[in-house]
């Protein structure tokens, strides 16, 4: 396992990749059976690292450094940790980008608006999304 988290960031942490994982899992059967996903808490939310260890997470911290709850807890925090793994496997990736758009651009019911996904303010001009 260590070898894999090297392999995505030498900064990465097996406890976070496993966090992240279980958390994946999640969205993906939530995805696959068709259930609520959009406003829904996971479960099995993606634990993060100390302030500055990966930085592109450091956008979800509150003024004390500490990843806010409902960043961590909604669809938002698993799709930052899909998109680190992604740019890190596959530098090239427009996946994020397109993602990005679709949700800026589209109308949606404010049921499953941003805020209710955990999207933080600002987001689009995180460094992960960029």
């Amino acid at each position: 396992m260590t070898l894999i988290c090297s392999g995505i960031d030498p900064a990465l942490e097996q406890r976070t990749l496993i966090s992240w994982m279980a958390s994946l899992n999640e969205v993906r059967n939530a995805c696959a059976h068709h259930s609520r996903l959009w406003n829904k808490a996971l479960t099995n939310r993606p634990g993060f690292q100390k302030v500055g260890q990966l930085t592109d997470f450091d956008h979800m911290r509150n003024g004390r450094g500490k990843i806010h709850d409902h960043h961590s807890t909604r669809l938002y925090g698993a799709l930052v940790a899909i998109i680190f793994i992604m740019k890190r496997l596959h530098p090239k990736t427009e996946w994020h980008q397109r993602f990005a758009t679709l949700v800026t651009e589209k109308t949606l019911p404010k049921e499953i608006s941003t805020l209710a996904a955990g999207f933080p303010e600002g987001w689009r001009d995180a460094s992960i999304w960029k």
